[in-house]
């Protein structure tokens, strides 16, 4: 007789004494539940009486952007329904790894893409064989055909945008896939120094009241008040587990309980300025439905002396031979002036640029300050400033300024939702649409596409459009998370890419 109700907590079930020989232990997500889950069930139940899922709860889905479909009650209630089912127990890691060693299993069961170890990319499965082997358990994998929720969904949802599957119908996506795991590790000892202020981005949570009844001022209550890295600091921490070491040099200062959540291979150099710490941004959120209602900034326009010039130039020397390359991120605060900008360009050295436009400097920042790079990024109406027009389509006013653009190898222009076109150093003009369809917040996500270029482009076999591609899902996981509470991994890259490129 099967219980009714099957979902049960790992103590209470550890508490049942089940003969652990005949427990037979499958673990997953089973989002978007489909024939071949229901196939590797009923093979799986075959090899003893209680079949158990580890069902692993949403924090720990690691299928790219967008996952899982369903929350993990859905589909523990939905797992619930099948006979075959005896016991579901939430999995709070990623891999069931406490579970296995709770329960010690007769029989772990695994579906046939695990076949071979050998695409185990994260290296947990190998973990838990050997756990599972270790009490004396047998490590099985089922036959069959190999099914695929995240195909399903790619194909059939809304988590890619149209024009996302039409793009990447037309490319050999297995073959992309394999060119950047077989070398997104060969860039690890690739030397890297960046440049630029420290920036604090400051949320203060509220919740709306209403309007006042005396005067026209929205009333508040405060919730709380967060902190996350920002500036270059952010640009280093997405960069910092594809690479052995980050060398930042920071203008302004950094204080303790950010310094903390830096990875520990950055190494930050502060160039302490007279007229300048850091920028901070305080935004007041709505704390319901996630809304900025304004934007507070603080020390967001200051000017270097002559000294402060000097100890930055200084700092930048030391780093100015041929075997690192640089990267600049520009929010344009007042570091980049004219007299630093002219050390630059005069660096013999391969320099990846970022250079943005914001309410602070909208208009006084543009890009040909810069006048050469390996890499220059900037955004769809800097361009358009630059250029002194705001209706031509932007592959027109590319080929328009062609002769402007020479002296920038790579000129990228990104335009959030719509996409980003790509100009090479051979004037070839491409475009990319943005693939992700589901943004949670777009703070940073230019930050982060200009990572994933700075990384894609040291892969040496890739193609324009394949590092575009890789840059695009780059930023499109980052426009998932809120704010920069969190900064991208490796294996954040990996697993996306593996997912989205299905």
């Amino acid at each position: 007789m099967k219980e009714k109700n099957k979902i049960i907590a790992l103590d209470n079930f550890i508490r049942k004494k089940i003969n652990r020989d005949r427990i037979v232990l499958v673990g997953g997500a089973f989002d978007l539940f489909h024939l071949g889950h229901l196939k590797y069930l009923k093979e799986a139940s075959k090899y003893g009486d209680k079949l158990v899922v580890a069902l692993t709860v949403d924090k720990f889905i690691k299928k790219g952007v967008g996952r899982p479909y369903f929350n993990e009650n859905q589909r523990a209630e939905m797992l619930s329904h099948l006979d075959i089912v005896d016991y579901i127990i939430f999995n709070h890691e990623l891999s069931p790894l406490k579970i296995i060693k709770s329960i010690k299993p007769g029989n772990y069961i695994k579906g046939p893409d695990y076949k071979d170890l050998k695409n185990d990319i994260s290296k947990n499965i190998i973990k838990e064989k050997k756990l599972v082997e270790k009490y004396g358990g047998i490590f099985r994998t089922t036959t069959g055909k190999t099914f695929s929720s995240t195909t399903l969904l790619n194909k059939n949802s809304d988590i890619l945008k149209p024009e996302a599957k039409l793009y990447l119908s037309k490319i050999d996506k297995k073959l992309l896939k394999i060119k950047i795991n077989k070398k997104i590790n060969s860039i690890r000892n690739n030397n890297l120094f960046l440049v630029g202020e420290n920036i604090v981005d400051e949320f203060t949570h509220v919740e709306t009241r209403g309007k006042s009844q005396k005067s026209n001022i929205l009333s508040t209550s405060f919730l709380k008040k967060e902190a996350h890295t920002g500036g270059v600091l952010m640009v280093a921490c997405h960069l910092a587990s594809f690479f052995k070491r980050i060398n930042v040099l920071l203008i302004g200062q950094i204080s303790k309980d950010i310094k903390k959540k830096l990875p520990k291979n950055i190494f930050v150099k502060i160039i302490s300025c007279k007229n300048f710490d850091m920028v901070r941004k305080n935004r007041f959120i709505d704390y319901y439905n996630k809304t900025k209602l304004y934007q507070i900034n603080h020390k967001d326009v200051f000017q270097l002396d002559a000294s402060d010039q000097n100890k930055i130039k200084t700092a930048i020397k030391k780093f100015s031979d041929k075997k690192y390359k640089i990267v600049i991120t520009d929010f344009g605060h007042g570091i980049f002036d004219e007299n630093i900008t002219s050390f630059v360009n005069k660096l013999k050295i391969k320099k990846y640029i970022n250079c943005q436009t914001n309410s602070s400097n909208f208009g006084f920042n543009i890009f040909n300050k810069f006048s050469n790079s390996h890499i220059l990024c900037i955004d769809e109406q800097e361009f358009r400033l630059f250029s002194k027009n705001r209706n031509l389509p932007i592959n027109v006013l590319l080929k328009k300024n062609k002769n402007n653009l020479k002296s920038y190898k790579n000129f990228i222009i990104t335009m959030g939702k719509n996409g980003c076109f790509f100009r090479d150093s051979k004037n070839k003009i491409s475009f990319v649409p943005t693939l992700l369809n589901k943004i949670k917040d777009t703070l940073g996500s230019g930050d982060a596409f200009f990572c994933g270029m700075i990384i894609a482009d040291q892969i040496k076999t890739l193609s324009t459009s394949e590092k575009n591609i890789f840059s695009h899902i780059f930023g499109g996981i980052h426009s998932n998370v809120f704010g920069n509470e969190r900064y991208i991994k490796k294996e954040d890259l990996i697993f996306n890419l593996n997912h989205i490129l299905l």
